[in-house]
């Protein structure tokens, strides 16, 4: 399946690196490094957020700490969960990169 068609950079890295596909990942990370949308965005509100967990993404994948990456998947998924109110509903699972290891 072609998971990458519609999406940026930035949604391709988070794919492959929970998917496992870490090599993918790294050149995925070049992309995203040199990206103008990484370099000149606002550094306040939603977009420092973002920049901020995008860059978190970078040394763990470089150091192939698939531990790490999946500590910071675990928790962006946890704190979605909990703005959408449905942690009634939501039971955590593996990424396929913590079975993948």
């Amino acid at each position: 399946m072609d998971y990458t068609w519609g999406k940026d950079c930035f949604e391709n890295l988070v794919y492959d690196i929970a998917l496992g596909n870490l090599n993918l990942a790294r050149c995925w990370w070049q992309e995203v490094e040199a990206s103008p949308e990484l370099q000149h965005l606002p550094q306040e509100g939603p977009w420092r957020t973002w920049n901020l967990r995008i860059r978190s993404l970078g040394k763990p994948l470089m150091d192939d700490n698939r531990a790490a990456l999946a500590a910071i998947l675990h928790r962006w998924e946890r704190e979605n969960v909990a703005c959408a109110k449905v942690e009634a509903m939501w039971a955590p699972t593996p990424f396929p990169l913590e079975e993948a290891g």
